[in-house]
């Protein structure tokens, strides 16, 4: 709580957005509705280092819609990329599929999600730090006086 009524706290909630801070709004979907569904993990790695290679590579799994999550690693491995399949047999079909394209992989590593869990919130103390250290903004202006939070940012 932040003691403030709607237009002065929307105000404020449009100069983060103004500065940056704020980069958009997102929705959480449920998995679940969709029914049952296969969570898989995939380390890849790439026989050639060539920027054509990882164009190649990159072009070929964009257009799998099966492919929610792809990131570019650094040391081993080249990409880690998570897959939501409708089973796991589903899932090797792809990455069979995938394999039979030779779009230049040369290893593969699958890791099968058993649990999600989720992850441990930042406390407003530990964001307050992350902005002092990375911000050229004033972290003492979102310091409420009572110790809550309170997004009144100033250059």
């Amino acid at each position: 709580r932040i003691n403030l009524s709607v237009s002065p706290c929307w105000e404020r909630l449009k100069r983060l957005e103004e500065f940056g801070i704020i980069e958009g709004y997102e929705a959480r979907i449920s998995m679940k509705a969709f029914g049952t569904l296969t969570t898989v993990f995939m380390l890849g790695e790439l026989s050639q280092h060539k920027a054509q290679d990882f164009t190649q590579f990159e072009k070929a799994i964009n257009d799998i819609p099966e492919i929610v999550e792809c990131w570019a690693l650094g040391g081993g491995y080249d990409y880690l990329l998570k897959f939501v399949c409708s089973s796991i047999d589903a899932y090797q079909k792809l990455v069979e599929r995938i394999l039979d394209q030779e779009v230049g992989t040369q290893k593969v590593n699958s890791l099968k999600e058993f649990k999600k869990k989720e992850k441990a919130s930042r406390s407003r103390g530990s964001l307050l730090l992350l902005v002092k250290k990375r911000s050229r903004l004033k972290t003492e202006t979102f310091c409420h006086p009572n110790g809550g939070w309170s997004p009144n940012v100033r250059p």
